[in-house]
């Protein structure tokens, strides 16, 4: 595991804004007093400090996981000092399981889909208890071994997020919708191989939806390699998996006559999630990326329960 604390953006937030007592902001980095920190308001910054302490105390009681413990309670205090602390990448992390990393990649772009449109300010409770579910989701993951524990994580994130949605919506039909005209959908691929699994299939699926639901979408289809061959083999497999996610859309409707426009491009092995050395097989980097632009009416790309 080589996971470091993170932080999205540093905020001007006063300690005092939060009711942090400055002298209990000096004593309180580490697990041990956690359970001291006292968060006020209803920010998602403040939220959120309150999610991460929780699941310090759970980490350190419960399970006995000083590590775990200790590193979110970091978290937890960072974000009680207003601090904007990112989600966990999964990337960052030791799991072992390659479905779950896609799973956990995938998931993680529409969460913070969502924080770009905005989620933070219109929905601060449930942004915030949506990025505790999700981390804790990825540290469960890492662990590996306790799958009852992982799939209340991710059964929580995925409800979590759902909420989310849902308090993204536009109250009434002619309310001006809070979302940003952008999506981005990732689909991956297996080493060596441009066929769409069954999992990426249903991304695509929920894809053209996103597309059909957008007004003038202009879509940009990128496709990726990882650095286990050559360069210009990899440039071609790149853009044969870009292909592949072409064809899919068009089985579903979309097509460069059906939207604004429709770019396609390799990348090869550059541009990677994961930043590896030459000659290294790495799932997240075999993948397509679908983003789409344009106006939509609402937040509409809820995860599957």
């Amino acid at each position: 595991m080589f996971r470091t604390l993170a932080l999205a953006t540093v905020s001007t937030v006063a300690i005092s804004a939060l009711a942090i007592n400055p002298a209990q902001a000096v004593s309180l980095y580490d697990a041990d007093n956690i359970q001291n920190l006292k968060t006020q308001g209803d920010s998602f910054s403040a939220q959120l400090a309150r999610e991460y302490q929780e699941y310090s105390l759970y980490e350190r009681d419960q399970m006995v996981d000083w590590v775990d413990a200790e590193y979110f309670a970091d978290k937890a205090i960072m974000s009680a000092h207003g601090d904007l602390v990112a989600a966990e990448e999964p990337q960052k992390w030791d799991i072992g399981d390659e479905a779950m990393m896609r799973e956990l990649v995938q998931a993680r772009g529409q969460l913070y889909q969502a924080f770009d449109a905005g989620a933070r300010t219109v929905a601060p409770a449930e942004a915030a208890f949506a990025q505790s579910r999700y981390d804790c989701w990825v540290e469960q993951a890492e662990e590996g071994w306790q799958d009852d524990h992982i799939a209340a994580c991710r059964e929580g994130f995925y409800d979590a997020f759902n909420k989310l949605v849902s308090a993204m919506q536009p109250a009434t039909p002619d309310q001006e919708a809070v979302v940003s005209p952008v999506g981005k959908s990732i689909v991956f691929f297996d080493f060596d191989s441009a066929e769409l699994e069954e999992e990426a299939l249903a991304i695509l699926d929920s894809a053209a939806m996103k597309i059909k639901e957008t007004a003038d979408p202009e879509v940009t289809i990128v496709g990726h390699a990882d650095r286990s061959g050559p360069v210009t083999y990899n440039q071609g497999l790149s853009m044969d998996r870009a292909e592949s996610v072409v064809e899919a859309l068009e089985a579903r409707g979309i097509t460069q006559q059906t939207v604004k426009s429709m770019t396609v491009r390799a990348s090869g092995e550059s541009d990677n999630l994961v930043d590896t050395p030459d000659g290294v097989r790495e799932p997240a980097n075999r993948r397509v990326e679908i983003d789409i632009e344009g106006a939509v009416p609402a937040l509409v790309s809820a995860l599957p329960e």
